[in-house]
């Protein structure tokens, strides 16, 4: 018999001679203020393994992806996904005994998991010390799980309390909400929790046997990601990910059954009213596009989200928020969220007023859209915008680890290694045939309108969740009343960013340690370079000292309405300052704060605009 050392020089030995005659692994694109090595290395199995040496961590981080969620599941068990997630913690072949937490815990460590429509997701970190211990139990899950069903029982009850949990959670409902208007044969209308009704025996199948067979036909090594991030080498850690990840089985190429379409002809253009458990206020114009992800280094849907979520004077937002009607309005967009489609949503966080006259911000919005679709189609703006996410990407600031590798473990099942880390900040080009496809897809037929108010009207519940909500359709006549309403109201598009840094040079340092500018009984003003982070930033921190504002309850109010008027007072210069890479920001403390963080450009004084 061979010894498992044997077995593992020779596939460590057999993973060489193979990589010898395939492609080098792609050159990882990172910011270069990113100080961590990177480098991707696939196992003999087909397992995809991201190492990332960072010399300065304390801890030791891993997480694997698995390309199957709830989408996956079978019909008759809702939740199967996440109950599965679950049973992996509770003890593989070699660590029948299930203490797993228990162990992370004693290596100064913490663990993670999720289950999405599309992937389960699973992370640990540990002290580095612990590191190959925590790869042996971590590894097993996936190719050694007992799956015992003396657990079932348990871990059941433990989905179903996390459902009762987060039940009655306002985001937790609308997410639902927004799951049931789509189309009934798309996965993403179920039920995707789990609980104790849904995760029982079937009359076809026992809920044991649909957890194991789940098991075998998805968590195959070449439907996998995975991430170490580790002080070690990255000659270490694929010696760690050589012995620890490939007893992972590998599967037969998956061959996905095309989804239904997430809408038809009995979902579009819906009014949605619902009644939140606490008390909130917001507008919601949802539209399903097509799942344009692969399209990321064009950003189409970046660039329509730029122009929406202005709030320079004259833009939507801050022609709603002037008229009263709108605390704030931004964008977002999920390309994948529905598999096959995407959600590209508008929020309104409305005041009194806005709540009572939903119909002309609705309005306002399409209006908008046809003023983006008709002007705002610019190279000025995509240059704009690519400035923007260029500066963002270079001083990136790095993130936690364990954190960092679970996103990553994600994203690599979304975008291509070399690109996992700029896919974000990446603009590759001005294409506006690509911009005006996704506005082409903005329209009443794929949108689902959503009112979220204490006074809306509702009578109809929800199944699995509290809260009552109401649905009918609108027609087109009503959207062209809706935006007559909103002519009254003068839209114009973004004016030009005139705080957006192009090149930066850095200086040596005048002095090591702080210079006083200024010290007398009106104030004092301190100036020091850093010397250690190499970036063009500037840092200003005013603090107007006073103790009035902890002298009584109202003297707190009313210096609390002063900096929301200060806050209000520079939004436009806020928005400008977010999309050039800086900040800008009010509080109160020990009085009145204001911290500035500046890029400081030689081809223009960014400090000048404050």
């Amino acid at each position: 018999m061979i010894s498992r050392v044997v077995l593992v020089a020779l596939v460590s030995l057999l993973s060489l001679c193979m990589s010898a005659c395939q492609s080098p692994p792609p050159d990882i694109v990172k910011s270069p203020n990113d100080s961590r090595s990177y480098r991707l290395h696939t196992l003999p199995n087909g397992l995809s393994v991201l190492l990332i040496s960072d010399p300065d961590a304390v801890k030791s981080s891993v997480a694997l992806s698995v390309a199957a969620g709830s989408f996956d599941e079978p019909a008759e068990f809702p939740g199967l996904a996440h109950l599965l997630e679950h049973m992996l913690f509770l003890g593989s072949e070699k660590y029948p005994q299930g203490d797993y937490a228990e162990f992370v815990n004693q290596s100064g460590g913490n663990l993670n998991a999720y289950t999405d429509n599309q992937q389960t997701n699973f992370m640990v970190s540990v002290d580095d010390a612990s590191f190959e211990l925590a790869l042996d139990r971590f590894s097993r899950f996936f190719w050694q799980a007992t799956l015992d069903p003396a657990y079932t029982d348990k871990e059941r009850h433990a989905v179903d309390a996390e459902w009762r949990m987060k039940r009655s959670d306002d985001w937790v409902i609308l997410a639902r909400l927004d799951e049931r208007t789509l189309a009934p044969a798309h996965p993403a209308h179920r039920f995707s929790w789990g609980n104790l009704q849904t995760l029982q025996d079937s009359k076809n199948a026992t809920l044991h046997q649909a957890l194991v067979d789940f098991y075998h036909t998805y968590y195959r090594a070449n439907q996998m990601q995975a991430v170490l991030i580790s002080p070690r080498s990255l000659d270490q850690q694929i010696v760690l990910a050589e012995r620890f990840f490939t007893p992972i089985p590998s599967g037969r190429e998956r061959h996905s059954t095309p989804l239904p379409p997430a809408l038809d002809t009995n979902t579009g253009a819906k009014w949605l009213t619902y009644q939140p458990q606490a008390d909130m206020r917001q507008l919601r114009i949802s539209f399903v596009i097509n799942n344009n992800q692969a399209e990321y280094r064009y950003k189409p849907n970046h660039y329509i989200t730029y122009l929406l979520n202005s709030e320079m004077p004259g833009t939507l937002a801050a022609t709603l928020r002037e008229q009263g009607l709108v605390e704030a309005l931004y964008a977002d967009v999920e390309p994948a969220q529905y598999g096959n489609a995407g959600n590209f949503s508008i929020f309104a966080d409305l005041t009194l007023a806005g709540a009572q006259q939903p119909e002309r911000i609705v309005g306002a919005v399409f209006n908008y859209l046809q003023l983006i679709s008709q002007q705002g189609i610019q190279q000025a703006y995509a240059d704009e915008l690519r400035q923007s996410l260029q500066n963002n990407f270079r001083f990136l600031t790095e993130s936690d680890n364990a954190q960092l590798a679970m996103h990553l473990a994600a994203q690599l099942h979304n975008y291509p290694a070399r690109d996992v880390l700029v896919s974000p900040y990446q603009f590759a080009q001005f294409e506006p045939q690509r911009i005006r496809a996704v506005l082409a897809q903005m329209t009443l037929d794929n949108a689902r309108i959503t009112l979220i108010s204490p006074q809306a009207q509702a009578n109809q519940h929800f199944e699995h969740f509290p809260g009552q909500y109401s649905q009918h359709k609108i027609t087109p006549s009503q959207l062209q009343s809706w935006q007559q309403q909103a002519r009254s109201l003068t839209l114009s598009l973004l004016a030009f960013n005139t705080l957006m840094p192009g090149e930066f040079t850095l200086h040596q340092p005048l002095s090591d340690t702080p210079q006083i500018l200024q010290n007398d009984p009106d104030g004092s003003m301190v100036l020091m370079q850093n010397g250690t982070f190499k970036e063009p930033k500037g840092h200003i921190l005013i603090e107007l000292n006073s103790d009035i504002t902890k002298q009584s309850p109202t003297s707190y109010v009313v210096a609390s309405l002063l900096s929301r008027a200060l806050g209000r007072q520079t939004t436009d210069l806020y928005d400008e300052a977010i999309a050039a890479g800086m900040s800008l920001s009010v509080g109160i403390n020990n009085g009145l704060n204001i911290e500035l963080v500046t890029l400081v450009s030689d081809s223009q004084n960014c400090w000048t605009g404050y």
